[in-house]
């Protein structure tokens, strides 16, 4: 299998932060979304993204998913 970007992983990794800092998810449903992605991942599932994890667990609704892609581009086009 091979190895996942360093890009993709530290969006995922700022998807979480920006999610749990604007209230939308827990630290443990951020983990527990991780854990299952590492599990799909392990076992050569399609990979899924943070937020589609969080979504499909009913943790985030598109529009905070949405939300929280806005706030990530907005910093990313900032530095």
């Amino acid at each position: 299998m091979p190895e996942e970007p360093k890009e993709i992983n530290k969006y995922e990794n700022r998807f979480g932060i920006v999610a749990i800092r604007k209230g939308y998810i827990t630290l443990g449903q951020l983990i527990k979304a991780r854990r299952i992605q590492s599990q799909e991942d392990l076992y050569q599932e399609e990979h899924r993204l943070i937020g589609e994890i969080l979504f499909s667990q009913g943790h985030m609704s598109p529009a905070e998913i949405e939300d929280v892609l806005k706030m990530m581009f907005k910093e990313r086009g900032s530095t």
